[in-house]
């Protein structure tokens, strides 16, 4: 099956080695769908080997190995390279109309997320998922049984090191916008908002959690909220954050969101500690499964959501 236009949207997602095995559940859920078996996938190599990336080959899966943009003083990991590069995707991955940004242990559940996620685009020119939700509490840690720190005392504290003291009394009070999901046309003023947004959170060297790992999803966030550009923000079901509630097990095996009435979860993102932990879900009444938050095909899933653990 051919695309009607090829260079319509393209998915890109980055890895290294210590990544390849989450992202192989990402390509996987991709391609076993009908839509996805022939979508443009382009992966930012961060630190794959010669191996994966010939695996990635097989599976018509194109990598690109993108250089820093920025001058960064002190040393950092190969692996940052991504975290500044998703802001400029057109300078790695040209020549799309549109950018589907997937993060390496994200995987879709349901395709039709992905297509909502590009008609935000297509109509506001960016598209992205909020960090609330009716089941995410307001502390929160590695994952959902980890109760650390209040969500906008984060947040709070992230901006003021970014940004200033002004930016964090102005910003902290909305949630998130999580970076980790996100359509964009390549048209759209957010990529050079984003850029300087982020050049500024770099050089202010700052960053209490993490350094500056949060740096590009704030600069984001101060892009978005700041500049009175339009932009299109989805529900917390299109990209799911682990860490803050565990999705449930539904009637055919799919996860689902824990309260009533279930609907279902298009995106899952194993956030945080969630993506090293082996825990099982529980079904929507409360019972155990065999199921967890690692991809696997409808029919594999059914079977697991009605087996005890």
């Amino acid at each position: 099956m051919q695309l009607a236009n090829p260079r319509a949207y393209v998915i890109v997602s980055a890895a290294n080695s210590q990544f390849f095995p989450l992202l192989s559940q990402t390509i996987a859920s991709i391609r076993d769908k009908r839509e996805g078996a022939h979508a443009n996938i382009i992966i930012l190599d961060v630190g794959l080997t010669e191996d994966e990336k010939a695996a990635l080959a097989l599976q018509n899966v194109e990598t690109v190995a993108p250089g820093w943009d920025y001058s960064l003083s002190g040393t950092l990991p190969d692996w940052f390279k991504s975290m500044t590069a998703r802001a400029h995707l057109p300078r790695w991955v040209p020549g799309y109309d549109h950018y589907f940004w997937v993060d390496a242990d994200a995987w879709i559940q349901h395709w039709s997320s992905v297509e909502l996620f590009l008609a935000g685009a297509r109509r506001h020119g960016f598209a992205i998922a909020s960090e609330a939700d009716r089941a995410y509490t307001e502390r929160a840690g590695g994952h959902p049984g980890e109760r650390l720190d209040s969500i906008i005392e984060l947040r709070f504290t992230l901006y003021e090191a970014f940004f200033g003291h002004a930016t964090a009394v102005r910003l902290s009070g909305y949630p998130v916008l999580n970076c980790g999901v996100f359509a964009a046309s390549a048209q759209s003023p957010v990529w050079g908002l984003w850029d300087k947004h982020l050049l500024t959170a770099l050089e202010s060297g700052n960053g209490k959690y993490g350094g500056l790992f949060q740096a590009e999803q704030y600069a984001l966030n101060v892009a978005l909220y700041s500049e009175g550009i339009a932009f299109a923000k989805l529900p917390a079901a299109h990209n799911w954050m682990s860490h803050r509630a565990w999705p449930v097990v539904g009637r055919e095996g799919s996860l689902v969101h824990p309260d009533f009435p279930h609907e279902p979860i298009g995106i899952v993102h194993r956030t945080a500690k969630t993506k090293n932990l082996g825990t099982r879900l529980k079904t929507i009444d409360g019972a155990p499964t065999d199921r967890g938050l690692e991809y696997c095909t409808p029919a594999t899933s059914a079977t697991a959501a009605h087996a005890a653990s």
